[in-house]
C-alpha cells in the first residue's frame, strides 16, 4: 500500500470516529483500533531513532522519533511509548475492562502509556505521511480525551456554555455536564497538544464564567501532551519549551483553573 493510500485509510477511520463522538458517542474501542493502525503504519513505513534526552528532576527522560527521509516525526518518550501493536492492543483492552463511573481503579501508568500511545502514533503518521495543513492531531487529541472522560465519568458530553443574554458562547473543547438538579460544577475540558500556542485562552474562559456564572459553578482542567519539540537545527537534540512564570501570572490574576494535567510532564513544571 502506498503512503497516500495509507494516510488515507488513516484518515477515514478518524472520520468515522469523529462522526460518532460528534452525536455524543464514546467510540474509545475504535481509538484503540486507531493506535494499532498507525502503529503497524509507523512500522511499514519508517525507522526508529533516538531524538535525545530532556531532564525531569534528577533524571533524565529519554526522547525516540519516527524517521522516513526527508520527514521526521514530533519526539516520542520512550517509556511512556508502546510501539509494539499487539501490546499496545492488549493494554487498551484491559483499560477498557477496568473503566467504571463507579469507582476509581484504573491504573495510573498503564493508562497514561495507552493515551500516550494513542495520541503520538496517531500525530506521527500526520508527520511522516500528510501533505498540506497537519492541524488534525489537535482534533483527535480532543476526541480521545472526551471520549475517555465521557466514560470515565459517565457524565454527558458538550463543548460550548452558552452566555445568557449573549448570542455567543464560550467555545471551550470539552463540557462535562451534570444530570439536571445536580448542582456540583460543570467540568470544562480545554484540551492541547501543547500550550507553546494560546496557552491564555483557557485562563481567559475561566475568567468570564466566573464573571458569569459565579467562582464554583464552572471547573476548567486543562489537558495536554508535552511541551517537547525537535531542535532542528541540531537534528538530535530536543528542546522543552515551558513557560512556568506566564501561567503563574495568568493563574493568579486572569483566571484559576483547578488542574493541569500532562501525559509527558514537562521538567520545568513538575
Amino acid at each position: 500500500m502506498s503512503p497516500e493510500s495509507e494516510i488515507q485509510r488513516i484518515r477515514a477511520l478518524f472520520t468515522e470516529v469523529k462522526r460518532g463522538y460528534d452525536l455524543g458517542e464514546n467510540r474509545l474501542r475504535e481509538l484503540g483500533e486507531l493506535g494499532v493502525a498507525c502503529l503497524n503504519v509507523l512500522a511499514r513505513e519508517s525507522s526508529i531513532v533516538n531524538q535525545g534526552t530532556a531532564q525531569f528532576g534528577d533524571a533524565e527522560k529519554e526522547y525516540i522519533a519516527w524517521d522516513a527521509p526527508p520527514r521526521r516525526s514530533r519526539p516520542i518518550r520512550k517509556d511512556l511509548f508502546i510501539a509494539e501493536p499487539k501490546k499496545f492492543a492488549a493494554t487498551w483492552k484491559k483499560m477498557l475492562k477496568a473503566i467504571d463511573p463507579k469507582q476509581m481503579r484504573l491504573p495510573f501508568r498503564q493508562t497514561d502509556a495507552a493515551l500516550y500511545t494513542a495520541t503520538q502514533s496517531f500525530s506521527c503518521v500526520i508527520d511522516l505521511l500528510q501533505r498540506g495543513s497537519r492541524k488534525v492531531p489537535g482534533t483527535h487529541f480532543e476526541v480521545l480525551i472526551g471520549s475517555f472522560l465521557g466514560a470515565v465519568t459517565g457524565l454527558n458530553r458538550g463543548k460550548q456554555v452558552q452566555i445568557p443574554g449573549e448570542a455567543c458562547t464560550v467555545p471551550t473543547d470539552i463540557v462535562l455536564l451534570r444530570n439536571r438538579g445536580d448542582d456540583g460544577p460543570v467540568l470544562v475540558v480545554p484540551t492541547k497538544i501543547t500550550t507553546r500556542e494560546r496557552v491564555v485562552q483557557p485562563f481567559v474562559h475561566q475568567r468570564i464564567l466566573d464573571e458569569v456564572f459565579g467562582h464554583g459553578k464552572y471547573r476548567s482542567v486543562l489537558v495536554m501532551v508535552s511541551e517537547v519539540q525537535r531542535d532542528d537545527a541540531g537534528r538530535r537534540g530536543l528542546n522543552e519549551i515551558c513557560v512556568p512564570n506566564q501561567v503563574g501570572l495568568y493563574q493568579k490574576h486572569l483566571g484559576q483553573l483547578s488542574g493541569f494535567y500532562y501525559l509527558d510532564v514537562p521538567g520545568a513544571y513538575a
